[in-house]
């Protein structure tokens, strides 16, 4: 089936639910019809160039799931890994900030070691 064939729907649900702008570009959509769906109703904006399907589910995490589809491969760390495993007793401040790096960076890999450690 050609991407012009293809609902906007199976597109999104090809890829999980969630797309990002240049994904969906890329896959068939156009920006107008992405829009379109976004005004109909169809998919929901999850931040800026990222969009989910509306029909699926409510996200349990959807700030995880929008720093996932902006960086693809990272790992989310620091006090954010700890939050989402419910490993802490901090709260996070509304205007904090999700923590993630790209895999492979020195980042990424000290917050793999970490964890490495505190579970030895």
């Amino acid at each position: 089936m050609t991407n012009a064939t293809r609902s906007p729907e199976s597109i999104f649900r090809e890829h999980g639910g969630v797309l990002r702008m240049s994904e969906a570009v890329a896959a068939g959509l156009n920006r107008r019809r992405l829009y379109a769906l976004r005004d109909a109703g169809t998919i929901t904006q999850l931040s800026r160039g990222v969009y989910r399907l509306a029909s699926l589910p409510e996200l349990e995490a959807p700030d995880l799931v929008t720093v996932a589809a902006r960086l693809p491969g990272g790992v989310v760390c620091l006090n954010s890994a700890l939050a989402y495993h419910e490993l802490t007793t901090q709260i996070p401040h509304a205007s904090s900030s999700l923590h993630a790096a790209r895999r492979g960076t020195a980042a990424a890999e000290g917050s793999r070691r970490g964890a490495a450690e505190r579970t030895s």
